[in-house]
């Protein structure tokens, strides 16, 4: 009797813990597909183009970073949802990143077009629902990103992924573009890639390069110091043939900001002086780099400018562009004058610029109508005010000084892990910087916010949080999933239907 009793409690428990093992496998699955849903993005959002839709470049990017992000909240919500214990991983950044997004919600209500300033206007889309997006990126990446192999991952596919698109940028200034634009908006055989605009090029070149750079710093075998070496100096070649001055002095400055960690860690003796010899090596290779491209763009007739020539402009700060770019931002402090507290919704800037326009703008460019601040300060404080301003600057320079503290902290002396590191906060630094005198596009700002979520990731103030189910709330949780789902694909199904309906306008 006594060993039939003891045998039937054992097959529950056998039974029991084989269940567990699948749920928790389960419930791996849906944080792994968080992960892979990150890396789609990664790879895609640079790449992307579309020949036929009537915007060929900006809308696909956002459309396929709306459609995943739909499912990133969909696949994290399972992965919380299905099981009785959970955690989540908090930081105060995370709180700032709301109260901001909530400043963005009032001002979008209180905008001068409501519709606008949801969506977004037509090749910027940088509305309530872009900035949404992202604060879904800043709270989803501390807590699929906590371990250092999954952070390189993800840089590793983002740098390789933009390196494919510099190739297509070096091609089409080499006269080589096989898809044929008929016309663009800018001077012939300046690189443009996949994002559409030579400035725009340059801005996600500037926030992936210092990437680049350190990676191959801190590779030790030769397949990648090859290889990072290969995409290191394809993206600099490729951010000479853009032309683009803004982007030249970033990522000079971002060299800089690196050249000042590696003197810290120099003075702190934990540095290995092949690091040095190294980055010394890079340096001069960018300059010869330069040297060829000044060569190559004076002896072609083709080509609007040389290397030199647009330097010039920026010692002698005689640019056309500057001075339009001034009076562009007298607009936008009309804008705030007019409304100052919470501005005049985001993205409206467009719609607003005919009235707050300065007469000299409208001489210097009588048939063109400034669609954005071309600077992402003042692009946030006439659609947001002074409040949705002072949140995001507050935001972003507390995670700065997060990132300073990422690298003082830093302890490792046979790790090159701080070399990373280093290479995420200079692309965070200069990206903000190439945002002074640029625009903000889902195609190269997704990945200043994934930076925004790796400095989090890894900063000490990361807190984890329980949450707790009780036992008989199994089916509400089955059914909050249920509605989830469904709001996920009509969600998706919305955001691919913008794309249908260009498609089908060019059709027209």
């Amino acid at each position: 009797m006594g060993k039939n009793k003891k045998s039937k409690k054992s097959k529950p428990k056998k039974k029991v813990k084989e269940v567990v093992k699948a749920t928790t496998d389960f419930e791996s699955i849906f944080e792994k597909l968080t992960y892979y849903g990150f890396l789609i993005l990664a790879f895609f959002i640079p790449l992307l183009l579309s020949r036929n839709s009537y915007d060929q470049f900006d809308l696909p990017k956002m459309v396929i970073f709306r459609v995943i992000t739909c499912f990133l909240v969909f696949f994290y919500l399972s992965h919380i949802l299905l099981k009785p214990k959970s955690k989540i991983y908090w930081h105060p950044a995370i709180l700032l990143g709301l109260i901001f997004l909530i400043s963005v919600g009032i001002s979008t209500i209180l905008s001068v077009h409501i519709p606008t300033a949801i969506f977004g206007k037509y090749r910027r889309y940088d509305g309530f629902l872009m900035f949404l997006n992202y604060f879904i990126i800043l709270f989803l990446v501390p807590q699929i990103f906590k371990d250092r192999k999954r952070i390189e991952t993800f840089l590793i596919v983002s740098v390789v992924a933009v390196a494919f698109v510099s190739i297509y940028g070096l091609l089409q200034y080499f006269g080589y573009d096989f898809f044929q634009w008929t016309e663009v908006p800018f001077e012939l055989r300046r690189s443009f890639s996949t994002m559409g605009n030579p400035a725009l090029l340059a801005g996600l070149l500037v926030v992936i390069f210092p990437v680049s750079l350190t990676f191959l710093m801190e590779s030790k075998k030769p397949a990648g110091i090859f290889v990072y070496s290969l995409t290191s100096f394809i993206i600099i070649s490729c951010l000479y043939t853009a032309f683009n001055r803004t982007g030249w002095i970033a990522a000079l400055l971002g060299i800089f900001y690196l050249i000042g960690i590696l003197i810290f860690f120099t003075i702190k003796k934990r540095i290995k002086y092949e690091i040095w010899i190294t980055f010394i090596i890079v340096l001069v290779l960018m300059l010869a780099i330069g040297w060829f491209f000044q060569q190559h763009s004076e002896k072609t007739s083709e080509i609007f400018s040389s290397v030199f020539s647009r330097v010039s402009t920026i010692i002698s700060g005689k640019s056309s562009a500057l001075v339009s770019r001034l009076e562009i931002w007298q607009a936008a402090i009309g804008m705030v004058k007019a409304k100052p507290l919470f501005g005049l919704g985001p993205d409206t800037f467009r719609i607003s610029s005919r009235t707050y326009q300065t007469l000299k703008y409208a001489h210097i460019s009588p048939t063109i109508v400034a669609d954005n601040a071309h600077n992402y300060i003042f692009q946030i404080l006439a659609g947001t005010g002074i409040i949705g301003l002072s949140f995001f600057l507050v935001l972003v320079f507390y995670i700065f000084w997060e990132s300073l503290k990422l690298i003082i902290m830093e302890r490792g002396k046979n790790d090159n892990w701080w070399l990373i590191k280093a290479g995420i906060a200079a692309s965070f630094f200069a990206y903000g910087l190439q945002l002074l005198t640029s625009v903000s596009i889902v195609g190269s700002t997704f990945f200043w916010w994934m930076i925004f979520g790796f400095i989090l990731a890894q900063s000490n103030k990361l807190r984890e949080k329980d949450i707790n189910f009780k036992a008989d709330s199994l089916w509400k949780r089955y059914l909050a999933l249920v509605l989830i789902g469904i709001v996920t694909i009509y969600g998706a199904i919305s955001f691919f239907n913008i794309y249908r309906a260009d498609v089908t306008f060019v059709n027209g």
